[in-house]
């Protein structure tokens, strides 16, 4: 993301899809949502999303370094 708001637009964005996680990716059944924002599994919590695919896992972060969102798959 350019400009000087990035931060600002990768924390909506994050909070976008929080709130309404996407049904499935790349053709595939989004089956379960893990938030390690909110995990009580971790001594920190996480700005960090996990979906559960149908056969596969996605995971979405903002970058620590970067003006950008990661996503692994």
């Amino acid at each position: 993301m350019s400009g000087g708001d990035w931060l600002a637009r990768v924390t909506e964005t994050m909070a976008a899809v929080r709130s309404a996680p996407p049904l499935e990716v790349a053709g595939r059944t989004v089956v379960g949502v893990e938030d390690l924002a909110v995990a009580d599994r971790f001594p920190v919590p996480a700005d960090v999303l996990v979906w559960t695919l149908d056969g596969a896992r996605a995971i979405v972060r903002p970058s620590g370094t970067e003006p950008k969102l990661k996503c692994y798959a």
